[in-house]
């Protein structure tokens, strides 16, 4: 547990990593004691939900995240995807976040390249954890925001059930960072499969 927290890898894990070593879907893990599931009310006033920044897909709006800024040594902010109009605020997908970038700073791509290697290292962390879970490497281009230039690199762990681990450094250019409430940086989000079809399919088509 100790080297991982080095790592900022972000998630918390509820099991003994020998029993993770045979998970085969989302519902072992959890990040900062919430769970997929959850009504955001459980862990937060309605007013902090309602006074956080929120994030909007270009292309849908049936989901929408809700960005809530935390005090840790691992992450900046956890980010909760929630169905639109849903009073209840479930909780559909949970994301651990760690900003590289910030508005006023100069270099995108070197905060990128630390972005990576932070990325590359919590990777392997989890090929040793997640051995019954498939991975796939690849770059996504944001084709529909904005400029149409920026990208993220995500590596996801698969479960049989669909649903997954997802890791991503993304890297948005300054004008889309400047437009929207976009954060370039480091994410580990769990992902549950409708989730993950509606971000792959839907979102940003």
């Amino acid at each position: 547990m100790f080297f991982m927290k080095k790592l900022l890898l972000i998630l918390i894990f509820t099991l003994s990593s020998q029993t993770l070593t045979k998970a085969d879907d989302i519902k072992d893990f959890e990040i900062e004691g919430v769970n997929i599931g959850d009504s955001l009310l459980k862990h937060y006033t309605k007013e902090e939900i309602l006074n956080a920044k929120t994030t909007k897909f270009p292309n849908s709006k049936k989901f929408y995240i809700i960005h809530i800024k935390v005090d840790s040594e691992n992450y900046d902010q956890l980010s909760y995807l929630v169905k639109n109009n849903d009073d209840n605020y479930k909780i559909e997908e949970l994301s651990g976040d760690k900003f590289y970038y910030k508005p006023g700073d100069d270099n995108i791509e070197k905060k990128h390249l630390e972005c990576l290697k932070q990325k590359e290292l919590i990777t392997k962390q989890f090929e040793e954890i997640l051995l019954v879970a498939k991975k796939i490497n690849y770059v996504h281009k944001y084709k529909s925001v904005d400029d149409g230039k920026s990208i993220s690199a995500i590596t996801d762990f698969e479960f049989k059930d669909s649903s997954a681990i997802r890791i991503y450094c993304n890297k948005f250019t300054k004008e889309t960072i400047n437009k929207n409430f976009y954060f370039n940086g480091l994410s580990v989000s769990i992902t549950p499969f409708k989730i993950f079809n509606f971000l792959n399919n839907e979102a940003y088509k």
